[in-house]
């Protein structure tokens, strides 16, 4: 009986659970696709105190310097791709006050548990349905086989 109380006390405990956010583990995959040592101040061309209106400025200049549209740049649709990014985190408080704290403290090591949920979160709900699938298949096959081969060698 005690058990369904430990139990219901940790069902009641899961919502406060401090964890990394999506928009988190977003921010640590641009700033790792980006490169480590990739400041995005100086990927967008302005001071690390500058104001929204002088990151709205330096993106509009650069976006119409590098839209895939009107570029002839072979890597231009990666780097809007990313120059979009990049605007997206500075010009949000919150996402910008993140990725300060980033350049302070560096990104997560690897070998904490998040570094394992970011890299299997990229599986889709059918991939994963697939695997499994694959894995249960192989599975009771190889059931069936150990079943006819005992079978086998007790007819004998």
């Amino acid at each position: 009986m005690k058990w369904y109380v430990l139990l219901f006390l940790l069902v009641i405990r899961i919502d406060f659970i401090s964890a990394w956010e999506n928009y988190e583990l977003d921010l640590f995959d641009l700033v790792e696709e980006l490169g480590v040592n990739t400041n995005f101040y100086d990927f967008i061309g302005v001071d690390k105190t500058a104001e929204l209106s002088e990151i709205k400025k330096a993106y509009r200049k650069l976006s119409l310097l590098w839209h895939p549209d009107k570029s002839d740049e072979s890597d231009a649709e990666q780097k809007f791709r990313h120059l979009v990014a990049v605007y997206e985190i500075l010009k949000d408080e919150q996402r910008r006050t993140r990725y300060d704290r980033i350049l302070v403290e560096g990104l997560p090591k690897w070998n904490q548990p998040i570094f394992y949920y970011r890299r299997a979160k990229k599986l889709r709900a059918w991939e994963i349905l697939t695997i499994l699938t694959l894995i249960f298949t192989i599975g009771h096959y190889l059931v069936l086989w150990a079943v006819y081969f005992e079978s086998s060698l007790t007819m004998v």
